[in-house]
């Protein structure tokens, strides 16, 4: 969540940070809800204070036999006052809490203004002289023996997929040549629960926003992707900075119902309810967040350089940044068949967002601050493949 006690300074300003971020929440009542709960909780204190006096007196008139009937008439009155103030307070905590959980992150100040992809700005390019045009899909280059999207519906419906004989295998290798490419660059291994709890929801900012395209049963949900067990390994801690920076990969299935997407890639690898992604978190103090988010686009930019699979790298715009970042680099993949690239990994820096959710802090000195979170795909695992495939099919010219 935003640093609260942005809401009780220059709500312009704010509201110019927030622009093209595509939030409803009104800023001007939120802060009038601030000024209120305020307001209800010193007034709160003050009777509960004259409470107190009444009820000392009160003490001292039964242990002198005199009459406390006024006293005790007095006392019942402040406490059906704070009963009620504390029932208003309550009221407006909750619907405090319902509007700042929906308030996105601020971005960065050299992110691009815009409301949607069309403002994005691509800042490198690699491996041009790779690049094919008019290729077949790789749907239609693996359905013989490779991909087996028919029975897949047959288990589970549409937009999964079976992968059979060297595209299973292709899967693993895949997968572990990424983790070890990341272990070789310090990160650490972690082997993640695929169900989580609501709080871990909210926490790594699934919730309440992506509620709609999240799976979930009695009190868990399947994670959209490995991030969300990643940022909830330290909730709640407070972390020598000595431990700083925590550099995390895992790999794990992904789930999601994809409800915005209808009618968008309904064949092959590139959008599935469940698909495998290798996973990158890091747990950083706030001065090296930018370092650490360059650091990380390079690392996702490694693999797709050792496959030798030509690529870009947008920066987003504050419209198609996502709801917890400050900052995304997408890294896009070459698609021969549509001759266009397509993202592959998306990388950013959430600053204190997360953190502040999940309460995530380290100590400096005596002093306990929030950390700066960062995550990227290093990479999806499906659309690697396709990827391989399209880009390297031998074609009969």
């Amino acid at each position: 969540m935003i640093d609260t006690g942005l809401l009780k300074g220059d709500l312009e300003s704010l509201k110019s940070k927030l622009k093209f971020r595509h939030s409803s929440v009104d800023l001007d009542y939120l802060s009038e809800l601030v000024s209120k709960r305020s307001n209800l909780t010193r007034e709160s204190e003050e009777l509960k204070n004259k409470r107190n006096e009444i009820s000392k007196k009160i003490g001292i008139a039964r242990s002198t036999n005199q009459k406390a009937d006024e006293l005790l008439m007095k006392a019942a009155s402040f406490a059906k006052e704070i009963s009620s103030m504390e029932h208003n307070l309550s009221e407006i905590n909750s619907e405090y809490k319902q509007l700042i959980d929906q308030i996105p992150n601020i971005c960065d100040e050299d992110v691009p203004l815009g409301e949607d992809e069309s403002s994005n700005v691509v800042v490198k390019m690699w491996g041009d002289e790779l690049i094919k045009k008019d290729g077949k899909s790789h749907d239609e280059l693996l359905k013989t023996n490779y991909l087996d999207s028919e029975r897949a519906a047959k288990i589970s419906g549409a937009r999964f997929a079976v992968l059979r004989n060297r595209a299973a295998t292709l899967e693993r290798e895949l997968a572990n040549f990424m983790i070890r490419e990341h272990i070789s660059k310090g990160y650490e291994e972690i082997s993640i629960p695929f169900l989580v709890k609501e709080k871990a929801m909210f926490n790594s900012g699934q919730l309440p926003k992506f509620k709609e395209d999240a799976y979930s049963f009695d009190a868990f949900y399947l994670i959209p992707t490995g991030e969300v067990s990643l940022v909830n390994l330290y909730s709640n801690e407070i972390l020598d900075e000595k431990m700083l920076s925590k550099k995390l990969v895992c790999y794990s299935p992904c789930f999601r119902k994809e409800s915005g997407s209808y009618g968008k890639d309904t064949k092959g690898l590139i959008r599935l309810h469940q698909f495998s992604k290798v996973e990158l978190v890091k747990i950083v103090k706030p001065e090296e967040s930018d370092n650490e988010l360059d650091s990380l686009v390079a690392d996702a930019e490694s693999i797709l350089q050792k496959l030798k699979l030509p690529y870009r790298v947008v920066l987003k715009c504050r419209g198609d940044t996502g709801f917890t970042a400050s900052k995304t680099f997408d890294l896009e993949v070459w698609m021969p068949s549509q001759n266009k690239f397509r993202e592959i990994s998306s990388c950013s820096n959430t600053r204190d967002f997360q953190s502040r959710r999940s309460s995530i802090k380290f100590r400096r000195g005596k002093k306990n601050e929030y950390a700066h979170l960062l995550n990227g795909s290093g990479l999806a695992v499906g659309r690697t493949i396709a990827a391989i495939v399209e880009n390297y099919q031998i074609t009969n010219d």
